[in-house]
């Protein structure tokens, strides 16, 4: 029998830190599934080295994820990275600017963890490293508050 307890970390570092430490302490579960936010999977990941309480991140891409575990496996060793990582996806993934071909212009927030650390850094920069590759000019690189939630003018241009 398998029972799911789900918690809300409202995309927030620290929530998710207590929502996980709740799991592993309080509510005694096998193991957590966690964000596909990088900035809540790296705090996350680091108290399930904390508990030895395994932790999978179904969609995270940060590329520290895994190096976490690659450098330190003995601590590291019960984060599972469910997903490609940033180096990864850039190169593969150019189908993202297919609304106006051949004139991408990158859109990401500009959110960071607790010390201020730009998480989706790795995946801007290969973005503009392998636009340019595929032979594409990057227009403009634009980054947006984390809190944005209307996109309209963005999508609507022509």
């Amino acid at each position: 029998m398998i029972e799911i307890i789900a918690y809300d970390d409202h995309s927030s570092a620290s929530d998710g830190v207590r929502a996980f430490q709740r799991a592993a302490t309080q509510d005694k579960v096998v193991a957590v599934i966690g964000s596909y936010i990088s900035e809540v999977a790296l705090a996350m990941e680091t108290w399930s080295a904390r508990l030895k309480m395994p932790f999978i991140t179904p969609g995270a891409a940060s590329n520290d994820i895994s190096k976490h575990v690659h450098d330190d496996y003995n601590n590291y060793k019960y984060t599972f990275h469910g997903w490609m990582t940033s180096a990864f996806i850039a190169p593969v993934d150019l189908r993202l600017f297919t609304r106006h071909p051949g004139r991408p212009v990158p859109h990401e927030d500009d959110s960071g963890d607790e010390r201020g650390c730009r998480l989706d850094k790795p995946l801007d920069e290969r973005f503009l490293e392998c636009l340019p590759k595929a032979g594409l000019k990057v227009l403009d690189h634009i980054r947006f508050n984390p809190d944005t939630s209307d996109f309209t003018p963005i999508f609507n241009q022509n």
